[in-house]
């Protein structure tokens, strides 16, 4: 009896939050539409009262000043307030911008079965501007209204933040009409992709990527590059994820914050080559409405920032394959620059750091070299017994390999451990947006550039030819092919060439890497030739 009233009891309970609940949605249905009709007649009142001959409007915080086209609500041009397009120059860095001879913009709407709402060339007008604060922190929000001749009205919402290179747009839409509608959103980024001034990389040797890039729920991060983009459009079906273009230190992406399903597309109109997000068929019934709220970054590749922004936005920063090992060494430079504060310097402790935690495998390097030496003359004397047979040569000389157990290969495998160290500072280095217009010392204005007066490359030549030199002289002199030795002196010229062009920050790494090996050698080889005369 008491196991029935409590199922009773609970079975009511249930019902009533059952019934509870599609109240409160009926109710909040009524009063919505209420709301939705008293705005009606203000939004007819706002069109009707606005100028019709303003065509941009723009809006400036302390991090980004765009502009934006009342014709179709779009952002045209947008700098960055806080980098300087040349260390030369006290002008603001332009990243979008549209004219004739080039064009890289923002695009977002809607659409229906018959192509852009916007094709009938009904305007947007500035319902509302204001100045507001979020907290302890300054927003502008911008209020830009059109109504199309069938009764649909599209509301676009731009929210800037203070200090933030990151725009909220929310997009509305408005049923006003006298049947059901049926919609996609957009979101779009415009590229020029034939070669200018803009698509092409400053440095001759260092061509750093430029392209389309996105994440998806089957992709975290992928490109997506422009000549890909040409052979096939992309077409990938994601709940989730971004789309963006990329370039060397500055990024501008798509981040829907809507949940529904949508596709992430490229197409191609001439010189443009397009990558977009849209939504699957919406129906909107007549007298409601649906928003939507979409994140645009226009701004630099900051790994902190672009973390916070959105999952795997980071990973939008070059460092090419070995971005697992860049990631941690990124850091310590940080940390080093967080007390020294001259990136300079930074990347001479670092190099330091790193060139100290290889020294055991460097030491193995020049300890199996010395033991290969101390068997020149044995070797000699195999090559002389036997001028004409590469065979026996070969077996002769394993075999004293390994009755003095010395590992040809031994100075060969710490290299290639070390390599990948190498090419990450490399990497890193070339692509961090921290080096940027960044100073170090007397005449090197900016480490991310090549030396105007190519003294690095120069000093780093002549440390490499000293490295040359002390290699060459612990051989013996009837061991080295003449060819290998003309070539080897060949080396540091040719190197020297090569740096001209390559960034202040990587030369600088360079010469203090090879200055350390210079120490590092005579060192070990000093210890060597003391038990050898012993």
């Amino acid at each position: 009896m008491d196991s029935q009233r409590n199922f009773l009891f609970i079975s009511l309970l249930l019902i009533s939050f059952i019934i509870f609940n599609i109240w409160k949605e009926e109710n909040s249905q009524k009063k919505h539409l209420q709301k939705f009709e008293e705005k009606k007649e203000d939004y007819k009142n706002e069109i009707v009262q606005k100028d019709g001959k303003k065509q941009y409007i723009f809006v400036s915080t302390n991090f980004l000043s765009t502009s934006i086209n009342l014709f179709d609500g779009n952002i045209e041009n947008a700098t960055l307030n806080t980098y300087l397009d040349s260390i030369y120059s006290r002008k603001p860095f332009c990243l979008l911008e549209k004219n004739s001879n080039y064009a890289y913009y923002v695009k977002s709407g809607f659409l229906d079965s018959n192509g852009p709402l916007d094709r009938e060339n009904n305007r947007f007008y500035l319902t509302k501007q204001e100045d507001l604060l979020q907290g302890s922190k300054k927003i502008k929000k911008i209020e830009l209204v059109r109504k199309s001749k069938s009764g649909v009205l599209e509301k676009k919402i731009f929210t800037y933040l203070e200090g933030k290179f990151l725009i909220n747009i929310s997009h509305e839409i408005f049923n006003f009409s006298d049947k059901d509608v049926t919609v996609q959103l957009y979101n779009e980024i415009h590229q020029t992709t034939y070669p200018t001034q803009k698509t092409t990389n400053s440095s001759f040797f260092l061509q750093s990527y430029k392209g389309f890039a996105y994440s998806s729920d089957g992709n975290r991060y992928r490109k997506y590059d422009f000549k890909e983009a040409k052979k096939q459009n992309l077409y990938v079906q994601t709940f989730s994820g971004w789309i963006s273009v990329i370039q060397k230190y500055f990024l501008t992406a798509w981040i829907p914050k809507y949940p529904e399903e949508k596709i992430f597309y490229t197409k191609n109109f001439g010189k443009f080559s397009i990558i977009g997000s849209k939504t699957y068929p919406i129906e909107i019934k007549k007298n409601t409405f649906k928003k939507f709220s979409t994140n645009l970054w226009i701004g630099p590749e900051v790994q902190e920032e672009l973390s916070k922004v959105a999952p795997n936005l980071d990973l939008t920063i070059d460092y090419g394959w070995l971005w697992f090992i860049c990631n941690p060494l990124f850091k310590l430079l940080k940390f080093i620059h967080s007390y020294i504060k001259n990136w300079g310097f930074s990347i001479i402790l670092i190099t330091l750091i790193v060139r100290g935690l290889m020294y055991p495998l460097t030491k193995s390097q020049y300890i199996s070299m010395a033991k290969i030496k101390m068997l020149q003359p044995k070797l000699l004397e195999i090559k002389e017994k036997f001028p004409d047979n590469r065979q026996k040569q070969s077996e002769q000389i394993m075999n004293l390999y390994r009755k003095e157990k010395v590992n040809p290969l031994g100075g060969c495998f710490p290299i290639l451990v070390q390599m990948p160290i190498f090419l990450s500072l490399y990497y890193m280095l070339s692509g961090s947006i921290e080096l940027r217009h960044s100073k170090f010392i007397f005449w090197i204005l900016d480490l991310s550039s090549k030396d105007p007066y190519y003294i690095l490359p120069i000093i780093m030549g002549c440390t490499m030819f000293l490295v040359q030199k002390i290699s060459s002289s612990y051989k013996e002199e009837k061991s080295i092919d003449p060819i290998q030795k003309n070539i080897a002196n060949m080396i540091p010229i040719v190197f020297t060439v090569f740096f001209l062009w390559f960034p202040s920050g990587l030369v600088l790494y360079y010469i203090v890497s090879n200055l350390v090996t210079i120490l590092q050698q005579k060192a070990i080889y000093r210890v060597l030739n003391k038990n050898k005369n012993k």
